[in-house]
């Protein structure tokens, strides 16, 4: 309950652009348990997907802790459970009386305390570039979750189109804008995966939009012509310490 009912606060935050009913979408595109798909999915075929997605067609009862549906949605977590792992497991941790840890799910994070020595623990941010791996920043961190969302990796290509894995619900199309990564830290790492996500699919201007409204610890990385372009949120500037 405690993930579907963060989830719809993401989606409502992001105007909808963040959505876990979008897994028929998924599904339809090749992102899903299924893999790729035989041909692209046409119009008709995708819209039949877009009457099953929707969060509107989810409802929550706090006091009951009942989740209720009005259509046959589908729901994909993979925007956020690994975010809620690396949550589950430090609040292990902490109950065992461990203060100083560093726990990592499948690229998401919690640092928590120091490093042995006392000094912050030190993160690579990687560089979105596709076909290579490299570090774009080094940063240090402590008391908080990180995660970063792009579509540099998990993508394909069709007769010269790129399809990105960060499907818009409204369309049921994959982006297509520049922004290639978003790096969110926030108390909870949960949260951060799911608004890495949700900041991913809303494309750089409404994504600056967003984090400064919401006051949310934010780096953008936009692709103009061959060079990378940042933007650095005043909440990330004051949080993060940018060792290299």
């Amino acid at each position: 309950f405690e993930v579907i009912s963060l989830g719809q606060a993401i989606s409502k935050r992001s105007g909808g652009y963040y959505d876990m009913t979008v897994g028929p979408l998924v599904n339809s595109w090749g992102f899903g348990p299924s893999g790729k798909p035989v041909k692209i999915p046409d119009r008709g075929q995708l819209q039949e997907s877009l009457r099953r997605v929707g969060y509107t067609h989810l409802k929550l009862d706090g006091e009951s802790g009942s989740i209720l549906k009005d259509a046959g949605i589908y729901l994909d977590l993979s925007s956020i459970a690994k975010g809620y792992g690396v949550d589950i497991v430090a609040s292990y941790l902490q109950g065992q009386g461990v203060s100083n840890y560093l726990v990592e799910v499948g690229g998401e994070i919690r640092a928590q305390g120091y490093k042995p020595g006392g000094e912050s623990w030190r993160l690579a941010i990687e560089a979105p570039t596709v076909g290579k791996r490299s570090i774009y920043k080094v940063i240090g961190l402590t008391d908080a979750g990180l995660a970063t969302s792009g579509d540099y990796r998990n993508y394909y290509e069709e007769y010269g189109v790129r399809y990105s894995h960060l499907i818009q619900p409204q369309t049921g199309y994959p982006i297509q804008h520049n922004l290639v990564s978003v790096t969110v830290i926030h108390p909870s790492s949960m949260t951060a995966d799911g608004l890495a996500t949700a900041l991913s699919i809303l494309g750089t201007e409404a994504a600056i939009e967003v984090a400064e409204r919401d006051n949310l610890a934010v780096l953008l990385i936009s692709k103009q012509g061959d060079e990378f372009v940042e933007y650095q949120s005043p909440a990330f500037a004051t949080i993060v310490k940018v060792i290299k």
